[in-house]
Formats: structure tokens, sequence, C-alpha cells
């Protein structure tokens, strides 16, 4: 009630009981400092602490917010999830808490977590020089290629027919043939393998794939992809066919 947070915190205000400040380190890699007197909370010599950033409810009365609102209101960021795009908690965000003063004991929501220390082997001598054993082939690293086949209506607030999944389409009704090739769409090096299914996802190992969907027409999208990822890549492909309006 004293408007502390209307006096800028300095080295000329050093005495106020309220201080509470905060700073950003400049520059492109953001950092944030927040600082808080524990005289505002009693000085306890444990607690659990986190940080929310809020630009839309503003409402510390519905702490913890995802406690308060279901999935599909809350929304999600995910374009392939059903609850696309962000709803109630558009430009909200949170740390997960901390503990100070104590071993937090799993039980606490919210809680970061903790990875258990793996137990080490006790070290042995090393082994003689002999010759050399032979060892397994090395795992080839693999990629992730994904897609769906959806009609292209209205979706969220996005027109219909504008080429791009919105994440709130609905699989499309027609009987698809999805196709897929190692090498390129000109010149594949293998043989074909299909499915039926209108969301797919397929590890694979790294190269060059070409994908077809059938039938090709009347679509908002390509009808076939050309994809091109190293070990580790990962690609969304998208099969959207026209909404008549």
């Amino acid at each position: 009630g004293d408007g502390y947070d209307k006096v800028i915190f300095s080295l000329d205000v050093l005495t106020d009981p309220d201080g509470v400040w905060c700073r950003r380190a400049p520059g492109s890699d953001v950092k944030v400092d927040i600082a808080v007197k524990r005289t505002l909370i009693s000085s306890p010599k444990i607690f659990a602490w986190g940080v929310w950033a809020d630009a839309s409810l503003a409402d510390p009365a519905l702490f913890d917010y995802n406690d308060q609102f279901t999935y599909a209101e809350a929304g999600s960021p995910y374009h392939v999830n059903s609850n696309y795009p962000i709803k109630a908690l558009f430009l909200v965000d949170n740390t997960c808490r901390e503990s100070y003063g104590f071993t937090p004991s799993g039980k606490i929501p919210g809680m970061c977590f903790i990875p258990t220390p793996e137990p080490t082997e006790p070290t042995s001598p090393p082994e003689p020089t002999a010759t050399p054993r032979p060892t397994a082939p090395p795992v080839p690293d693999r990629i992730i290629i994904s897609g769906i086949a959806f009609d292209d209506g209205v979706c969220g607030g996005f027109p219909a027919n504008n080429g791009i999944y919105n994440g709130c389409e609905p699989y499309t009704i027609n009987s698809v043939t999805i196709t897929y090739r190692p090498g390129t769409c000109a010149a594949p090096t293998g043989g074909p393998v299909v499915t039926t299914s209108k969301f797919f996802t397929y590890s694979l190992p790294a190269g060059t794939y070409c994908f077809t969907i059938s039938p090709a027409t009347g679509m908002t999208t390509p009808g076939a992809y050309q994809v091109t990822l190293p070990p580790g890549g990962s690609a969304f492909l998208q099969f959207g066919y026209y909404v008549v309006q």
C-alpha cells in the first residue's frame, strides 16, 4: 500500500523493507534475475518457489492456472494436437519450482525434476593387452517423418483452403493411399511402402525419401514431397484437400 511497485530500486533506496527487483541482461541470450526479500514472507528457512510470466489473465487468485482450466480450454501450442491453438493460457509461461533449504521428496506439485544419480561401478584393474575384440556395428542414426491427410476447411479462425494444416481440421473424408520410396521423386532407389492411414509417422535411416498421396486431385498442398534430412532430423508433411464452401 505504500507504492513499492512504483519506486525504482537503486543504490539510493537500500532501506526499503518492501524491496523487490528484477533485471534483464542485455543481448539476444536473455537472462533475467529476480530477487525478493524473505522478510516479506516472514523469513522462512525452507520454501519452494517458481516464476510465472503472465501477459494475459494476470489473475493470481487462479494460481495454479493448470488447476483451473481443462486441456481444451487452455489449448495447445502443437499444431498436430486437437486442442491447438493456445486459448485461455495464451501469453502465459512458468518455471518448475525450485527448493530452498531442503531436499524435495518428489511429492510436491510442480517441483523441478531431479534425476537420481546412476550408481558407479567399482573401478577394476585394466585388462592386459590382447587381441582386439570384435565390436557390434553401430546403430544407424534415424530421422522422423510424419504427416497428415486432411480436409482444408475453416479451422480456429483460419480461412479454408489456405494450404496449411492449422491443427483443428479433420482427417480427410477421402480414401487415400500414401506411399514413400527411398531416393528422389524423379529417381527412386527402392520399392514403395504403402499406408492407408491418414496420419502417419515413420522412423527411417537418414537420407532422401519421396512421399506421395493418391488421389492427388483437388488439393491445396502438393501431392508429393521430396524430403532430405540429416541424422536426427524430422519433417511434418501436409496433404490438404480443397473444401467447397
